[in-house]
């Protein structure tokens, strides 16, 4: 059975402009690394390479890394973690993976370098247990790049208006999604489903719309406020107030809505203890029945000298970490 691991890697400028809560910085995020090999992953990292913030596109994935902290970890690191935890669960092609590796960033130059470096990365995690890995793909335009994050945030941020999601540069919504991420980090990916979903039902609908509502209200008196001024002051006063009303009913929508997210987080977050419990024995499940085939698999990589002694333990002692004395 043939796997694709596909890397979304969107490198951005850091701008000083971008967003007045955070600054440049090492431990900034300015790039970002989408991992799909049966389990999906979505990395922040910084100028350093280093993962600040992650989060998980299934629950199945979220189960396989439920042990791991990626953040802080560098990209060499976050790989070969990926790579060993796939395996012990038993999400690695034995016979051999095929690897699509997708990049981006600001200059051509950029988008080789950091392909390159992901795929050196990914290589070496795979050499290291003797599996082969091939590399296919080719890098995405700048606005397939930016509608990839801009649907991520969407998933991860749905307090965030349409219509003020589309007018951020890409270097922004990297902002919002590293943001989300860390302000999640917390929650399994089922607490955030449901979460998402949970706007969608009438009541908190209702919340979304009379927050679009007022943000398309404060648009429209601002517009019609400027045009006043062009026409040398005419009615301003009275523009003027129904700009401060909009933005009163504005800011009353902003807080609603952020009161009624700031709850379901909470009430997800009280949960989240026995859910990443399920999580864990889970995984366990899973390492329990890949155990005798992965380290069969060791054992004759090992006879045949194409995996180190240190290296097989490494992966065993891995696997004992998460199953049962016998």
């Amino acid at each position: 059975m043939k796997k694709l691991l596909s890397v979304l890697s969107a490198f951005v400028m850091c701008v000083a402009m971008s967003f007045a809560f955070v600054g440049c910085g090492a431990k900034q995020a300015n790039q970002t690394v989408e991992l799909s090999m049966n389990p999906e992953i979505v990395f922040a990292l910084d100028s350093n390479g280093n993962v600040t913030s992650v989060s998980y596109k299934t629950e199945q994935t979220n189960q396989i890394f439920v042990n791991v902290n990626f953040v802080g970890q560098s990209l060499e690191q976050a790989m070969e973690n990926f790579v060993n935890y796939s395996l012990i669960s038993g999400h690695v092609n034995l016979a051999g993976e095929t690897v699509e590796v997708i990049a981006n960033a600001g200059t051509d130059q950029k988008i080789a370098d950091l392909k390159t470096k992901t795929q050196t990365a990914i290589e070496t995690a795979f050499d290291k247990l003797a599996i082969e890995v091939a590399f296919t793909g080719e890098a995405l335009d700048a606005e397939a790049v930016k509608e990839a994050i801009y649907n991520q945030v969407r998933a991860l941020a749905p307090e965030k208006s349409i219509a003020e999601l589309d007018k951020m540069t890409t270097e922004q919504l990297v902002q919002i999604l590293d943001q989300k991420q860390k302000e999640v980090a917390s929650l399994t990916y089922s607490q955030l489903q449901t979460i998402s979903e949970s706007f969608m039902d009438g009541a908190n609908t209702a919340i979304k719309t009379a927050l679009d509502q007022a943000n398309q209200a404060l648009a429209v008196a601002q517009e019609n406020l400027d045009a006043a001024k062009e026409a040398l002051g005419t009615n301003l006063q009275t523009l003027q107030t129904l700009l401060d009303n909009a933005k009163q009913a504005f800011n009353q929508a902003v807080v609603a809505f952020q009161n009624k997210y700031n709850d379901l987080v909470s009430s997800a977050k009280a949960q989240f203890a026995t859910l990443k419990q399920n999580l864990k024995s889970a995984f366990d499940t899973e390492v329990q029945n890949a155990k005798t085939t992965v380290e069969n698999y060791l054992d004759s990589a090992l006879d045949a000298e194409n995996i180190t002694a240190e290296q097989a333990q490494k992966i065993k002692d891995l696997i004992a970490q998460y199953t049962p004395a016998e």
